[in-house]
């Protein structure tokens, strides 16, 4: 059975961990336009994750849920 490649197998897609930079851009602009529609913050911020990686950052990681 053949499934979807993962995200960062596509052009440009950063795999590994996440930098204190793109951390206080994901959370800017969370703060800015609120969470929910994930697919826009890879493109409007420039970060260089998939949008699956933004949500689950944001969800996941302890220090974001104060700032929600």
């Amino acid at each position: 059975m053949i499934g979807r490649p993962p995200c960062y197998d596509k052009i440009g897609i950063k795999k590994g961990p996440w930098t204190p930079k793109e951390d206080i851009i994901l959370v800017s602009y969370i703060q800015e336009h609120g969470p929910g529609n994930w697919r826009s913050i890879p493109t409007n911020t420039g970060l260089m994750t998939c949008s699956k990686s933004c949500r689950l950052r944001w969800t996941n990681h302890p220090r974001h849920q104060k700032v929600k």
